[in-house]
């Protein structure tokens, strides 16, 4: 035992020289690592993990075959009016009674990521004349929330009217329709 120990003793310069190379090399390669982290950080950079691609995007189509299939028949059955789709609600409506910051952009948040289908407007002023919305098999699940819609447009002053797309009325049924809500009485804002 004595003459291990006897090595050991001349042994500790390199043992020790060998720990504080390999200490030293633990901090080189850690400091590498968090600079090319920050720089990682400082550019945009891959969207998953391991990724050096950058992001792509495809296009969308700006509305359904529904839809675009219904914008033909307005279009068509009411030429005195100009007809925009997919219009964001919060280009429509904007909270009118709320206590403070919080407050409004809770009321906000309950239409701020919705559309509606159409905005029927004046073809020189852009005065929103009504708002139409389609109803598509999907809406019969949550009969509640195009209630909700409807009053938070309604509030704001905005006519609402509904078609079934199941029901497919004709230029004529359209025309006919809006000629009728538009004589009643307009709605208050």
């Amino acid at each position: 035992m004595h003459a291990a120990l006897s090595a050991l003793l001349q042994l500790w310069p390199l043992l020790l020289l060998v720990a504080v190379l390999s200490a030293l090399s633990n901090v080189v390669r850690t400091k590498g690592r968090r600079k090319r982290q920050r720089k990682a950080a400082s550019e945009p950079g891959p969207l998953s993990f391991g990724s050096t691609r950058p992001p792509t995007y495809r296009p969308k189509t700006l509305v359904t075959a529904t839809e675009r299939a219904f914008y033909a028949l307005l279009v068509k059955a009411l030429p005195e009016y100009t007809v925009f789709t997919q219009v964001a609600m919060s280009a429509l409506i904007a909270p009118d009674n709320y206590s403070d910051g919080h407050d409004y952009y809770s009321l906000r948040g309950r239409f701020a990521q919705k559309y509606v289908d159409f905005v029927l407007c004046h073809p020189l002023t852009l005065e929103v004349v009504a708002v139409i919305e389609l109803d598509d098999p999907s809406h019969d699940a949550d009969p509640a929330a195009d209630k909700e819609r409807d009053e938070m447009l309604g509030s704001a002053g905005y006519r609402v009217l509904r078609w079934d797309v199941r029901k497919k009325p004709s230029t004529e049924e359209i025309a006919s329709t809006v000629a009728i809500a538009l004589r009643a009485t307009p709605p208050s804002r």
